[in-house]
Formats: structure tokens, sequence, C-alpha cells
């Protein structure tokens, strides 16, 4: 439990010390509940930086004993942690252990297992660009949440379905969510709550062209970030200023923060995180630099989303429009349409780059800067 209260106050660090002592401890003692759930704080906590195989590992250790001791509640929280670290090293058969343990916690009635299931189902459809199905499955976890008197999680699910509305371009929604979530909840989130809710918002911001927001939102954002560390949270809010400081014309400011976030991100085996990287990688770096960002992505499993952001990334290292087209239609698929108009613009295809500008709103943003400029030109 310590340990926990540790890495919700941001001391990601010495909860993984706590939780390793609690562990060395009770492996001495008769297999008990209490191994059971260190195990499973033990492995969400490196599921939470990006470290799949230790995650795993623990996952593993506590599924064999949950199942021996016949605790379904726990095998639940387990599950959903070894669904996420499968799914971080690429292999998409993790999502259907999280679907699993929705069930399976649903059916024993285990509140925070219904609570973490739904959060992390979520989130995981965020990454894999299916944003159409995270928000459905985000708003069926808050109805479940609320009802439940689940108030943290009700809001963390919140914090993912502004993730999903950001994806599907609804953005002055996802950044009224993210905006509400932290006025109303900012003290109960903690750093990860706060992060999970203005990460969406910050990226919502810079997308519409409202810089100076998206700024002070990352300026709160990355001292959190920061604390937490990790391929989950800090490279995550470090991409979302590249984003930002790219858009502003600080290219190297972008530079610095894409490199960092890279950086951090090889250090742990996670190959989903590395993958969500790539666009912002590709435009900013030269190709030789992407090589250990790409070396890690290309045997990654064949999904739509992740085949967009490696189509990108390639179209835009080699200036192939053809696969720029490729990357905007696989966008267009996952009902991701600023990602299909930021390739589109970079293909050339500006008329339906144009389309898809006007049709969600994207004008104001760097997006509409870019074709003006194109169309000047």
């Amino acid at each position: 439990m310590l340990g926990r209260v540790y890495w919700r106050s941001g001391e990601s660090e010495r909860a993984s010390q706590t939780l390793g002592r609690a562990i060395a401890i009770l492996e001495e003692l008769a297999p008990s509940a209490g191994l059971v759930e260190a195990y499973s704080n033990a492995a969400s906590l490196q599921m939470l930086g990006g470290n799949d195989i230790e995650g795993s590992e623990f996952a593993r250790r506590g599924l064999q004993l949950a199942d021996e001791l016949g605790l379904r509640g726990l095998k639940a929280q387990l599950l959903i942690t070894l669904g996420v670290c499968e799914l971080t090293s690429g292999n998409l058969e993790g999502v259907e252990k999280i679907e699993e343990s929705v069930e399976l916690s649903l059916a024993v009635g285990e509140a925070e297992a219904i609570g973490r299931a739904y959060n992390n189902l979520a989130s995981t459809l965020v990454d894999i660009g299916r944003p159409a199905r995270a928000a459905a499955v985000a708003e069926a976890g808050g109805e479940a949440t609320r009802s439940l008197g689940l108030t943290l999680f009700e809001w963390f699910i919140a914090g993912n379905l502004a993730s999903a509305l950001t994806q599907l371009g609804r953005l002055e929604e996802a950044e009224s969510l993210g905006r509400r979530i932290l006025e109303e909840q900012r003290a109960a989130l903690g750093p990860p709550g706060i992060i999970n809710a203005g990460g969406p918002r910050a990226q919502a911001l810079t997308r519409l062209g409202r810089y100076e927001e998206a700024r002070a939102q990352l300026d709160e954002l990355l001292p959190l970030a920061r604390g937490l560390g990790g391929s989950e949270f800090l490279a995550r809010v470090l991409d979302s200023d590249a984003e930002l400081e790219l858009a502003r014309g600080n290219d190297a400011s972008a530079r610095q923060a894409i490199r960092e976030a890279i950086e951090i991100t090889l250090a742990n085996p996670s190959r989903t995180h590395a993958v969500l990287l790539l666009p912002s990688a590709a435009r900013l770096l030269p190709a030789n630099e992407l090589e250990p960002l790409l070396d890690r992505v290309r045997d990654l499993a064949s999904s739509a989303g992740w085949d967009a952001l490696r189509a990108e990334a390639s179209g835009l290292l080699a200036g192939d429009a053809d696969r720029l087209r490729e990357a905007a239609s696989l966008f267009l698929d996952c009902e991701m349409p600023y990602e299909a108009a930021r390739c589109l613009l970079e293909a050339g295809e500006l008329e339906q780059a144009r389309t898809l500008i006007e049709q969600h709103g994207f004008g104001a943003g760097p997006l509409g800067g870019r074709l003006a400029a194109v169309t000047k030109s």
C-alpha cells in the first residue's frame, strides 16, 4: 500500500524500492493474498514505466498464485497489467487480456479492478489507434465507476476519453473536458491523473493554435512527469512539448524535447511507446538519429494505427508521397482526421487536406498555417 502511495504522489523510484522490500519479506512467508497484491502493485509500477518484461514477470507470478489461492479479484487486476505489458511489447493479444479483465472484474464485483480495467482498456485502444472504440469504452467505464462511487477512476477514465476525442479530431471537446477535469478534480488526481487529463488538453490546444495556453499546460505537466519518469508519462509529455514547439517554429527546443523522449523510451524495452514518437521524430531529426527508434518498431505487429505511424515516418524520411498517402488512408480508417490531413499536406494532396481541415476546424492551428504557406508558394 505504501508503495502505491509513493507512486501516486509522483515518487516512482521510492515506490519501486518499497514494493521490492515488501516482496522480499512476503516471499519468505507462506503464500498469501498480501504477496499476490504486492506482485500486482509491482507489476503495475513496472508497466507504468514502460518496463514490460519486468511487469509481465511480476504479473505472471501473481497470476499463478492468485489461481492457487482462488483470488479472482486480484486475478482481474493482474490480467489488466499483463495485458498492458503484452501490448507495450507489441503483442496485440494484450487487448484481449484487458477485455477479459473487464468481464472478470464485473463478475466478481471487484470495484478497483473494474475501474482499472476500463481505464486501461480505453488507454490501450487509444495507443493502437482505435479512438472511436476507446471513447465508447471510456463512456461505459465512466458510468460504471460513477455508479460505484469510484470518483478517482471516473476522472482518470475521463482523461482517456479526452485522449480519444483528440484523436477523433474533436479538439474543442477534448480541451473542454481536460480543463474541466483539472478545474474540478486537480487535488484528488495527483500527478498521474493531472498528466492524464492535461496531456490531451495540451495536444488539443496545440492543434487548435492556442499555443500560449498549451505552453502553460505543458509547463505544469513537465515537472510532474519528471517525478514519475518513464515512457508512459515523461516521454509522452516531451513528445507533446516537441509538437508544440515545432508548431511555434522553435525547432531547436522541439529537437531537444524529442531527443530526450527517445532516450527515455529506448532505455526500456517498450515498442508501443517507441512507435508513438515517430511522427515528431521524423519531422525533427535526421534519418541516422531515427535508426534506433525504427529498429525498435520494425517488426511490430500490423495494425492500422501502428502501420499508419510507420508509413508516415518512412514517407517523411524518404520524401515518398505514396507512403504518405498510404499513411493518410490508414489514419482515416482509424478515424484520426488530424493525422490524415497532416500526411496529405506533406504528400501535396492540398484539396483533400483542405477538406479535412475545414470540416474539423483545424484551420487556426499548425495545419491551417501549413496549408496557407504551401498554397502561397
